[in-house]
């Protein structure tokens, strides 16, 4: 119990940052957040794998092209064999917010980013991996969604989300839901165990201190990042790990979330897909695809679509 209080990380799979301990929970998942409407994100996925006989939800993740979907390397990542999953162990769940209602499909390869685990040692700056699928038939359920390659500034609004249980009595707890966060900057986030600077580097930080009591959290690593860019939803990047001290929990003000800002990896992406950067919405050299702030950020951006409930529009 110590433990859980003192680190917690954003998924089935969990990464403690003091020390550069690895140790595996679950927990809870997204903390005093709200349904989200029908297909509100059809590019969030699930991402399932085979494990003891059965399939187990282990993360989210996000729909890039019809090919592909990107997650967290943690949520990939195969113990036993030092590495990346079997791909035919891992499923993928998509076009629907309900994870009991989605169709599934079965990865075809698994891409790690390299220097995610070396030697088995877990390193949360490089915490994300590419799963290859046969081809998605895109609708109203199921779409991809670009990257954005603007500036995050601190204050700036986020729209993360993920799958689970938020409070014993929760209602559709296989329904999708969504939290906002916000970024925010180094003198908040120079947390122990981490190299975080700025938003627009490899990770975006956002501290409990500025959206108390409603966080992500275990099961959700992996998950969409999102941020509206002049009215179009982009992937900011995807929930990673996080720190929190003094016995505080997944939402108190003592937490601090990193999330793998997808722009800074389109290197990555791009090897991993075959798929031209330009494909993403970004460009650049390996690993630093950030192009000029292609949308007017201020402190209060509101990360909300057109067609989120009208009882969060003055959020």
């Amino acid at each position: 119990m110590a433990a859980y209080r003192t680190l917690l990380v954003l998924a089935a799979l969990v990464a403690c940052l003091t020390d550069a301990v690895v140790v595996p929970a679950l927990g809870k998942r997204i903390v005093n957040g709200f349904l989200t409407p029908n297909n509100m994100a059809p590019y969030v996925v699930s991402v399932m794998r085979s494990m003891g006989g059965g399939m187990v939800y282990l993360c989210g993740g996000s729909i890039i092209s019809p090919n592909h979907i990107l997650t967290a390397a943690h949520c990939v990542y195969d113990d036993s064999a030092k590495g990346a999953a079997t791909a035919v162990n891992m499923t993928i769940g998509y076009g629907s917010m309900n994870k009991s209602q989605q169709k599934k499909t079965v990865a075809t390869a698994v891409y790690m980013h390299p220097k995610s685990y070396v030697g088995g040692k877990f390193n949360g700056t490089y915490d994300i991996a590419v799963i290859k699928v046969p081809t998605l038939a895109f609708d109203s359920s199921t779409a991809k969604i670009g990257i954005y390659t603007g500036a995050i500034q601190p204050g700036q609004n986020l729209l993360a989300m993920g799958w689970g249980q938020t409070e014993p009595n929760a209602l559709m707890l296989s329904s999708l839901r969504g939290v906002i966060r916000q970024a925010g900057n180094a003198a908040q986030c120079k947390t122990k165990g981490t190299d975080y600077s700025v938003n627009n580097g490899p990770t975006i930080c956002s501290p409990g201190l500025l959206t108390p009591e409603q966080s992500t959290c275990s099961g959700d690593s992996g998950t969409a990042i999102a941020i509206n860019s002049n009215g179009t939803m982009l992937l900011a990047g995807l929930n990673s790990v996080a720190v929190t001290a003094g016995g505080g929990n997944c939402s108190s003000p003592t937490s601090t979330h990193f999330y793998i800002r997808a722009a800074h990896y389109v290197g990555f992406i791009s090897e991993s897909t075959g798929l031209p950067q330009s494909y993403f919405g970004a460009t650049g050299g390996k690993d630093a695809g950030l192009a000029p702030a292609n949308t007017t950020v201020t402190q209060t951006v509101v990360v909300m679509p057109t067609n989120m409930p009208g009882w969060l529009a003055n959020y």
